[in-house]
């Protein structure tokens, strides 16, 4: 999609000097973790979420199960595995350049072939080095088993499977799946919210999901998409119709969709679950691709800069997630009221 016919170097600096011209005079548009509707989730979530502890509630479900395995003659050290998700640290650097800046795409592109990198990359071969030092202390026990032991061990542990053997046998848990049970049974005060969802509140749901399709499709940010593809097309990359854009309904690939389909692959496992895998390619071929997903990501960003296109996006999104608020507003006062008493209950439950 690159042509020659324009001196790549002279586009990017001219872009460079433009960038910031975007709409004279007017308000600018709200960041996305200010849009209208953000503050009711994020309320929501911390009433539902916030004051739950992942890991307490594991070290619960850890206990049960030493308990268990007691019961059937079995050792076991309650443990807590480090990859549960809640207990990842945010360790990306700040002091090095952040994604939806120029000095980070100029220096790693989209993050593609960059990525180990990135400030994002450094954080995950961080929390992936503790997940390799962390050692089971059940592993030791296991090992000092016979083998007959060990199966018995698993199975208490485990469960059995079912006759087809597709899946566990409801009809023998294991130890780990009676703690699960128990633990859920004591604490889940969002069972009836849950079980009965308000057919209103379901309504809000399905308008705030179709926000994402109505600001891809809206016709300022088409014209702003225009406006960037022709600012891409002077900068050497023409035939982008628009960056890339996402919603439920629908995708529109750009210039990162490009680079990942020349980086990555999709293969199909034994279990029938497509796999996103690096393609096998020679140093020289992923060194000419890095040097162009630089090169694509630096205009991308500029010309989106240029056009005002993330304003545009951001200014229609607002509007739209304003009006959904607007219709919706007693019916999310109502669902937050029973998020509130749930949360209530599940504080009582604790005591």
């Amino acid at each position: 999609m690159r042509s020659t016919t324009t001196s790549l170097a002279a586009s990017l600096a001219v872009l460079a000097l433009v960038a910031s011209a975007c709409s004279g005079g007017a308000e600018p548009a709200p960041e996305w973790d200010e849009m209208p509707l953000r503050q009711v989730f994020d309320e929501l979530n911390e009433a539902r979420y916030g004051s739950h502890d992942f890991v307490s509630e594991e070290m619960k479900v850890q206990n049960l199960v030493a308990d268990c395995m007691k019961e059937l003659g079995f050792d076991y050290v309650p443990a807590v595995d480090p990859q549960d998700d809640s207990m990842v640290p945010d360790v990306v650097d700040p002091s090095l350049p952040q994604w939806g800046t120029e000095e980070y795409h100029r220096q790693y592109g989209y993050g593609i072939t960059t990525w180990d990198e990135t400030p994002q990359g450094q954080a995950n071969a961080e929390i992936e080095a503790g997940y390799a030092a962390w050692v089971d202390p059940n592993e030791a026990l296991v090992a000092a088993m016979s083998p007959q032991e060990q199966d018995e061990y698993w199975h208490a542990l485990g469960g059995w499977l079912n006759e087809e053997g597709t899946a566990g046998d409801p009809e023998r848990p294991g130890c780990v799946a009676i703690a699960q049970e128990q633990v859920a049974a004591q604490s889940d005060a969002f069972a009836e919210l849950d079980a009965n969802p308000d057919p209103a509140y379901q309504e809000f749901e399905e308008a705030y999901y179709g926000i994402l399709h109505r600001t891809a499709t809206d016709p300022r940010v088409i014209e702003a998409d225009g406006r960037w593809s022709a600012c891409m097309g002077d900068a050497g990359f023409p035939g982008y119709g628009s960056p890339d854009k996402w919603s439920f309904e629908e995708t529109w690939p750009g210039p990162q969709e490009a680079v990942n389909e020349m980086f990555y692959d999709t293969q199909t496992d034994e279990w029938g679950t497509d796999l996103v895998v690096e393609k096998d390619l020679t140093e020289a071929e992923v060194a000419e691709i890095r040097a162009l997903e630089i090169e694509l990501a630096t205009a991308d960003y500029l010309c989106k800069e240029e056009v005002g296109w993330e304003e545009t996006r951001r200014k229609v999104n607002a509007e739209l997630e304003q009006e959904v608020l607007d219709e919706y507003s007693d019916v999310i006062e109502t669902h937050r009221a029973r998020v509130l008493d749930a949360a209530a209950a599940a504080e009582r439950e604790k005591r």
